[in-house]
């Protein structure tokens, strides 16, 4: 979940780009592969536990129980944490239903029961957990990229907002920076992506040429690495 998938022009075209080696203090959150119940354990030890909950919370949660496999349920997980579906809300959730299968009848089934709904509340707490820092370095990316620098009223702004979230509000320059220089790494990777989608005709450009949406592009790559320059100087 990258904070900056922000700076990606809404207009312009996606392409798919290679995906970024994990670095260790930025792994996707994981829980440990848990001992797979079947679903239709699990739907009747959350439909038992859950009559008159959050009615959101159950279906999100009913739709990540309903994901298959483990690798399937961290995905299911990653694409709703997208959507803004992965609320404390649904942690309550989760954990309601663990407790009541916790508290079943011992048993092979309720051991398994316990441990896939343990290991999704876990990766829920993971994933909230991750948000929560992401929130502040969204914040400030979605403010300072409507400015711009070559204005001085502007780039002052700009200024003021990196110093009051570098010093404390909650944004480590450093990795803010970095994120930054990941995306410009990204974006020429979907321009190389986006030629070759658009010369097999797999894109479809909304009328723009390709000329002018990389022009787009460029600019916006060029507002970015002024911003980097500007975030670097703070030190």
């Amino acid at each position: 979940m990258r904070g900056l998938s922000r700076f990606v022009t809404p207009q312009l075209p996606t392409v798919t780009s290679r995906a970024r080696p994990a670095a260790p203090h930025r792994s996707r959150p994981r829980a440990p592969r848990p001992a797979q119940a079947s679903e239709a354990e699990l739907q009747e030890v959350v439909g038992s536990a859950l009559l008159g909950g959050d009615a959101e919370s159950v279906a999100v949660l009913d739709e990540i129980l309903s994901a298959g496999g483990w690798e399937d349920v961290q995905a299911t997980v990653r694409q709703l944490a997208t959507e803004g579906r992965v609320t404390p809300a649904l942690l309550s959730t989760a954990r309601a239903a663990l407790e009541r299968a916790q508290a079943g009848p011992p048993g092979e089934t309720q051991a398994a029961v316990a441990a896939s709904l343990g290991a999704v509340v876990q990766l829920v707490e993971a994933t909230l957990g991750a948000l929560q820092k992401l929130a502040p370095k969204a914040a400030l990316a979605e403010a300072v990229t409507q400015l711009d620098p070559e204005v001085p009223s502007e780039l002052a702004q700009i200024k003021a907002l990196f110093a009051t979230a570098f010093a404390g509000g909650g944004v480590d320059r450093l990795d803010f920076v970095e994120d930054m220089v990941f995306f410009l790494q990204t974006a020429d990777e979907q321009d190389a992506g986006l030629v070759a989608a658009v010369a097999n005709g797999e894109v479809d450009l909304g009328g723009a040429t390709l000329t002018e949406v990389m022009a787009v592009r460029r600019a916006g790559r060029a507002r970015m690495d002024q911003l980097v320059s500007i975030a670097t100087g703070m030190a």
